[in-house]
């Protein structure tokens, strides 16, 4: 099965009677529905819960065990989950698309899968080959649900490298890239021939075991760019961690040698740039003028980042400078001179340089569209904005509905496929000191309600109530499992509140037996 989750895009350009600022004071939502506000104002509450927020992936584990992982997933779609994730399925997902795209917003997908950089070695290609199956897909999904493209006839993608590519490597990698002068083994002119030949690269300072994963690695990032580029679809590279981040340039450069020139209607490969690290503005400045010089397509999405916590305690540990801006005000100084050296290379460039201003600050976004005006940006000009679903609605609605095109034109950048897992939970697999978990007999069945499809509606009425409890009730304590799970099942399955028992022991026809 694959769920899609994604992120919101709307392309905004300046206005033929006089730049407009954007309206954020919240005018928007009456776009949405009672239904959809009342999840969002729930899920604001739950996510500003310090012991959900500490606790937050062993209260899931918890929640599967006690309630079962289908009870526990109905109620992860009826608030979290359905409140950052566009469906389950294709025809969920193209439902979503079409609502977006009546608000003058599109879907950007992603395969939100990557390696952390501390994470244990994969054995063998069986899991880069399976993330490279789900990326093709998802480009074909991406295509599939913009059958018709926007005036610039974008539909964007996002990209992990470490998908494709071991961290291990990457940080190999880096440790070489970072070295004075660098290596000529290491160029991306020399990288883009190895990936377009399919000939076997060898680099001097890497193991037989790592050449052969390099050029696998590679040979994995040729053929999704080239389904990408046969497809229409634009691919945003993610950055990720300062250790990984040398060679992630380093690959996206080779990319760009290949993909990214005028006549190929580049750019095909963009890089991700973070404000909050303190060289990005210097690497921004020193790719963007090496893309001119070399007469190649520059795209970027300019983010603030998402590491911070991470990288300043690997800086802590391993005693070096911390990479990160030192407050907030800082990293709000750097992206706005990032920003603007982005908006007056596409003023310079034109369609050969594009930019996803990936933001949801709301001055950020300001800036932006009024300088989009002062340079006379085009209405089809290559800038859109991005933020995540369920983040910062009231920002991409907005930006919707100040779209003064005839037609709706944003682009969508989305987090994208996951592959199911199998539920850690389930019968066939028990967790070392658990109580083994075994169905009951066909006898014993009789006597309980049939819970193998749980109605949903109901389900929603539950949280809802669920969560006007959470919203009164200053004391939350365990109140609230108890309430929703009462309430579903009385409301919902019909049960007896003695049969709340077998829910909280199990559920959809299993008991605990302790040997």
């Amino acid at each position: 099965m694959l769920r899609t989750c994604r992120a919101l895009c709307s392309q905004a350009s300046p206005s033929p009677g006089g730049w407009q600022p954007p309206n954020f004071d919240g005018g928007a939502f009456h776009l949405k529905g009672t239904g959809e506000l009342t999840r969002a104002l729930l899920v604001l509450r739950l996510c500003a819960w310090p012991p959900l927020v500490t606790h937050g992936l062993a209260l899931q584990a918890w929640s599967q065990r006690l309630l079962g992982s289908r009870l526990s997933g109905a109620l992860l779609r009826a608030s979290i989950y359905g409140q950052f994730v566009a469906g389950e399925t294709a025809e969920e997902v193209t439902g979503c698309v079409q609502q977006l795209k009546t608000l003058g917003l599109r879907p950007l997908l992603a395969v939100p899968t990557e390696e952390e950089p501390d994470s244990a070695v994969k054995t063998g290609e069986a899991w880069y080959e399976g993330n490279l199956r789900a990326m093709l897909r998802c480009v074909d999904l991406s295509r599939g649900l913009l059958e018709t493209p926007g005036r610039t006839g974008d539909i964007l993608m996002q990209l992990k490298i470490t998908a494709l590519a071991s961290t291990q490597l990457c940080k190999e990698l880096t440790s070489w890239v970072r070295r004075p002068g660098d290596s000529l083994e290491l160029s991306p002119k020399r990288l883009a021939e190895a990936m377009d030949s399919g000939r076997d690269l060898q680099v001097s300072f890497l193991n037989t075991e790592q050449n052969r994963h390099l050029q696998a690695s590679l040979s994995r990032l040729h053929r999704v760019v080239q389904h990408a580029r046969a497809q229409h679809v634009r691919l945003l590279v993610d950055a990720e961690y300062t250790s990984l981040n040398p060679t992630l340039s380093l690959l996206v450069a080779a990319l760009a040698v290949r993909w990214n020139s005028p006549r190929e209607g580049g750019p095909w490969v963009w890089n991700t740039y973070q404000a909050y690290l303190k060289d990005t503005y210097e690497r921004l400045r020193r790719d963007a003028g090496a893309a001119d010089r070399a007469g190649l397509a520059f795209g970027v999405k300019l983010v603030r980042g998402a590491y911070l916590d991470k990288e300043r305690e690997l800086a802590r540990l391993q005693g070096t400078e911390d990479p990160t801006q030192p407050d907030y005000e800082a990293t709000n100084q750097s992206y706005s001179r990032c920003l603007e050296l982005m908006l007056n290379h596409v003023a310079h460039r034109g369609p050969t340089c594009h930019l996803m201003v990936a933001s949801h600050n709301e001055e950020s976004v300001r800036q932006a569209t009024k300088r989009m005006w002062e340079l006379d940006i085009p209405l089809d000009g290559p800038i859109c904005f991005g933020q995540l679903l369920g983040m910062c609605d009231h920002v991409s609605l907005a930006l919707g509905m100040n779209d003064p095109s005839p037609s709706p034109h944003p682009h969508v950048p989305a987090p994208g496929l996951i592959l199911s897992q199998p539920d850690p939970f389930s019968p066939s697999q028990t967790r070392p000191g658990q109580a083994p978990i075994q169905r009951l007999q066909p006898a014993q069945r009789q006597t309980l309600p049939d819970r193998s499809a749980p109605d949903l509606k109901a389900l929603q009425a539950c949280v809802c109530v669920w969560g006007l409890l959470f919203l009164l009730v200053p004391d939350h304590g365990i109140l609230f499992p108890v309430c929703f799970g009462y309430l579903y099942c009385v409301v919902s399955q019909g049960l007896r509140p003695e049969d709340l028992c077998f829910l909280l022991l199990g559920t959809k026809g299993y008991k605990i037996t302790v040997l």
